[in-house]
């Protein structure tokens, strides 16, 4: 009974574990694609591909069919939020963990 509870803490905490390893992942490729995002006659479709590469092909790349990608052009600045399922590893723990999201700043271009 106790090795049941300990399996049951250990796969929550790998989970908890994976979750910030791949926010961390996300807001990463999110903030560089921000300055990229900063050019003009970019499109939020632009921005998602470029972050969906920078995610590569790791641990991160399984969770790519989530991803959203949007901008937001200030006067001076771009913002860019994205958005992301978060993984799973077990089908008893999918959805326990909140949605991925990150946001990005960079200086407007010209």
């Amino acid at each position: 009974m106790v090795l049941g509870l300990l399996m049951v803490l250990f796969l929550g905490l790998l989970q908890v574990c994976l979750w910030v390893y791949a926010r961390n992942i996300l807001a990463s490729a999110t903030s560089e694609v921000s300055r990229y995002a900063g050019l003009d006659g970019i499109t939020d479709f632009d921005v998602t591909r470029r972050v969906a590469e920078r995610l590569g092909d790791g641990f991160a790349s399984s969770m790519r069919g989530t991803l959203a990608c949007t901008r937001a052009v200030g006067a001076v600045t771009v913002e860019v939020r994205c958005t992301m399922d978060g993984p799973g590893i077990v089908g008893l723990l999918d959805g326990v963990l909140p949605d991925i999201e990150v946001v990005g700043h960079a200086a407007v271009e010209g």
